[in-house]
């Protein structure tokens, strides 16, 4: 391309010119937009294809393509499509021809290739052919995002923004059509997942992204902030408000020590106050509050099982029989087609997902790929950590590290293997 039908150099798929411009950003608005209103009415359904095609030519025609891929991950669950698919689909569809005209998809691999074969290996042993092509085009993004976030801060800037403006409209979608669910402690409310576990991850993942980027204008930042946190606390997720607290304390660390030190002290005596309270029922903190009683008793009385709401007898019974196979078995998996020893789903036996990344993995790609996966997060929290202090103590840094964090740490309560989610954090 000679730069007429692309704003940035396009000589490999990892130059970026770093120009986000205010078009770029009001598509990726008017998209989260009408994300939210998707699924209600035909005719309103028309309009947002219409929407969501136009804002991604104009983020196709200026070379920032892959920044969609944020809201759709975000919004994936409920973005089906009928007769096509999702809106994923339409997307990958678009990137690859994205790919094509940059006349970068011979090169889209040129220094990591090993990490990505690998991670694609995995999910070939696992899936089906289209599935193992949507990844092929998934981690041709991830790499796009990956290289610039190492090299331009502007980049990385805008992709922590672009998450926080995500996880922020998966809140306005809570508000309007968010699910409920009943407890005799209050209601747990949703996002743009049905789910007030997975819903917490996209927030949790909004909020360090939005603390670790510099906006504009503080009233927005702010603004975007209370949102995240309020809708944080509507879905009662204990995990949820563990992680945020995990990764400020790791912010703080990592900015200053000291700080974080006292930080800490301030979370624990805050904690110990917020549970001496007498909340009313139906408060919007005596969910939160109870939740956090009632573990702790179960705890003192070892009833992990309820501490977990049954997940412990169901991560029992799926190590059961992955520790029961073979050698073969144990190192790459026992529910994948290259050694399907389990003969039936886990799902369909039990009824339930692990409710654990690292046990999907262990069922799907045994200890070699789950020691892979690790190493991976591992290296690219260290990797970002190192930049942090080799490079002016640039937040956004921080911001990438945290994303793995927080990953890192909702996988040990939810199934996202290999999600899209799972992917964006993983090679981010």
């Amino acid at each position: 391309m000679n730069g007429k039908l692309f704003r940035a150099d396009n000589s490999t798929i990892s130059n970026y010119n770093a120009v986000f411009e205010k078009k770029d950003w009001i598509a990726i608005v008017l998209m989260c937009t009408s994300f939210v209103f998707w699924g209600h009415n035909t005719f309103f359904d028309y309009l947002i294809i219409t929407t969501f095609m136009i804002c991604s030519i104009i983020l196709f025609y200026n070379g920032v393509l892959e920044f969609a891929f944020i809201p759709i991950v975000f919004f994936g669950q409920v973005l089906s499509v009928p007769y096509i698919g999702s809106f994923l689909q339409i997307y990958l569809v678009l990137f690859l021809i994205y790919l094509i005209l940059r006349k970068s998809c011979t090169i889209i691999f040129p220094n990591k290739a090993i990490i990505y074969i690998v991670f694609l290996l995995m999910v070939i042993i696992s899936s089906n052919f289209l599935t193992i092509v949507a990844m092929l085009v998934k981690l041709s993004i991830l790499y796009c995002i990956s290289s610039n976030c190492i090299r331009i801060d502007t980049y990385r800037n805008n992709l922590l923004k672009v998450v926080s403006i995500s996880a922020f409209f998966s809140c306005v979608y809570g508000f309007f059509f968010g699910s409920e669910l009943y407890f005799s402690y209050g209601i747990r409310h949703s996002g743009s997942v049905d789910d007030p576990n997975y819903s917490a991850f996209l927030f949790v993942l909004g909020i360090v992204s939005l603390i670790c980027c510099r906006w504009n204008s503080r009233i927005i930042k702010y603004g975007i902030l209370i949102v995240l946190l309020f809708s944080l606390v509507r879905t009662v997720s204990l995990t949820g408000i563990i992680v945020l607290f995990v990764s400020l304390t790791v912010f703080v660390l990592v900015k200053n020590w000291k700080v974080g030190i006292i930080v800490i002290a301030v979370l624990t005596i805050a904690t110990l106050v917020f549970l001496s309270i007498p909340f009313a029922d139906d408060s919007l903190f005596y969910g939160i509050q109870y939740r956090v009683n009632n573990s702790i008793g179960l705890i003192q009385s070892n009833n992990y099982d309820s501490l977990t709401s049954g997940r412990a007898s169901i991560l029992a019974f799926y190590l059961e029989h992955f520790f029961s196979t073979g050698f073969l078995g144990k190192l790459f998996g026992i529910n994948n087609n290259l050694i399907n020893v389990f003969h039936a789903d886990p799902i369909d036996v039990i009824g339930f997902v692990p409710h654990n990344s690292y046990v999907d993995i262990l069922m799907s790609n045994g200890f070699l790929g789950l020691t892979y996966v690790v190493c991976i997060f591992v290296y690219g929290v260290y990797t970002y950590l190192k930049m942090y202090f080799h490079n002016y103590h640039d937040n956004t840094y921080i911001g990438l590290a945290l994303i793995k964090i927080v990953t890192i740490l909702f996988c040990f309560s939810i199934s996202i293997y290999p999600a899209s989610y799972f992917v964006f954090a993983l090679f981010l």
